[in-house]
């Protein structure tokens, strides 16, 4: 059993992003939500793989490493950085779960 599997990182089997992949950064009290996209993608001497993340509204967010990016988005700010893809699933059954309940 891996380390990441004890802890149940649900981070531990995807593939890193690319450039152009869509981030959702959930903010904070002081720091606003933003949509970001992948800008570079790099890697430390020991092989981790970090990006440089732009937002719509000029922010840079330097050094983010993939596994602070969750995979999975629960609707708040932990983690702090979900793929486009985890946020839009969330929201979709949301959609979904709220038309079903209405009809």
């Amino acid at each position: 059993m891996t380390r990441c599997e004890l802890v149940g990182n649900k981070n531990a089997e995807h593939k890193p992003l690319v450039r152009g992949d869509g981030v959702y950064y959930t903010g904070d009290m002081a720091n606003q939500s933003a949509n970001t996209k992948v800008a570079s993608v790099d890697r430390t001497p020991d092989g981790s793989v970090y990006y440089l993340l732009e937002s719509d509204d000029g922010r840079a967010f330097r050094g983010v490493f993939d596994r602070h990016i969750g995979r999975v988005y629960h609707g708040h700010c932990n983690p702090r950085f979900v793929t486009e893809a985890a946020r839009q699933e969330f929201f979709n059954a949301r959609f979904a779960k709220a038309k079903a309940g209405a009809a």
